[in-house]
């Protein structure tokens, strides 16, 4: 007999930038870990971690956009960035390196409330 598992719903969140050392790869590491393990994934970025997508930001590690473009090659459920932060950082959604969806401050905490895991950086 044959027993089927649901998978959980895993979100990642990252409010941290600059991010320290080996951090950031890190953290990419454990979410697309769960998303080989088949996993839901959603990643929502907030605070400072939204100028990881600004493609004009200064100081973004150079590594930033393959370890981007991977959440796309790994088919990550959602990539969610708060509409707040993006704001508060004067980004427009045309100024960031991937498609994402726009989430508003009041609606994130139901986002979270959706999932059965939660890790944050």
């Amino acid at each position: 007999m044959a027993f089927l598992v649901k998978p959980k719903r895993c979100l990642f969140i990252l409010r941290a930038y600059p991010l320290e050392g080996g951090d950031l790869q890190e953290f990419f590491d454990q979410l697309l870990t769960f998303k080989a393990f088949d996993q839901c994934v959603s990643l929502l970025f907030l605070d400072r971690s939204v100028k990881l997508l600004d493609l004009a930001s200064q100081g973004r590690p150079p590594k930033i956009q393959g370890l981007l473009d991977t959440l796309f090659f790994y088919d990550i459920d959602q990539v969610m960035v708060e509409r707040e932060s993006l704001q508060d950082h004067q980004l427009a959604l045309d100024a960031l390196s991937i498609p994402v969806t726009i989430i508003a401050r009041s609606e994130w905490s139901l986002f979270i409330e959706e999932h059965d895991l939660v890790v944050a950086l």
